[in-house]
């Protein structure tokens, strides 16, 4: 199921964003696999700070309650330019770029310069939850994982894009909730 959402307004109506997950994903993964595509549908560059850095999940169980998942902070907040490396949360599980398989190392790029055409897409595998007492300790440093179990959860992804040459210029973008019933691999 793919839901797809402008970037926000109108200087930004080139750029698109979505999120993709089966919404039956039985034992094939460790985890959940969700997708999430980048892609610029106009006829000018649009460089931006590397837009899955800023990833955030929201992950709700089948009654709608959020779901503590583990996060990180961007790492574009880093003030390290030349070893920058994109950090996120969950394992990345495939990198495409205009259709062809690339390495995940090749989004270790803090700007992405979306030419044209180019559509990139990344899959994530949400494989842990935080329960509500892992996330009370983390205050104490104290952060206890637990396996994604079997269910049927909603999961939301909120990015936000940012021009490289103009960063006070962003869309803070959220997808649509995307039902998605998951059985891990026994």
């Amino acid at each position: 199921m793919v839901r797809e959402s402008p970037a926000g307004p109108e200087r930004w109506k080139d750029v698109l964003i979505c999120l993709d997950a089966e919404s039956a994903q039985r034992g094939s993964a460790d985890g959940m696999v969700a997708t999430i595509g980048v892609a610029n549908r106009g006829k000018t560059p649009v460089p931006v700070l590397n837009p899955f850095a800023t990833v955030q999940f929201q992950l709700h169980d089948e009654r709608g309650f959020p779901l503590g998942i583990p996060t990180k902070p961007s790492s574009l907040r880093s003030r390290e330019f030349d070893d920058w490396k994109l950090e996120p949360p969950f394992p990345i599980v495939r990198t495409l770029m205009n259709g062809a398989v690339v390495a995940p190392e090749t989004l270790n790029e803090r700007t992405l310069r979306l030419q044209p055409g180019d559509a990139w897409e990344v899959a994530f595998l949400i494989d842990r939850l935080q329960p509500e007492a892992a996330v009370a300790g983390a205050a104490n440093g104290a952060v206890s994982e637990v396996p994604l179990p079997d269910g049927t959860y909603r999961l939301r992804v909120v990015t936000t894009l940012i021009r490289a040459d103009e960063p006070q210029d962003s869309s803070i973008l959220q997808s649509p909730l995307i039902e998605v019933d998951f059985v891990r691999r026994h």
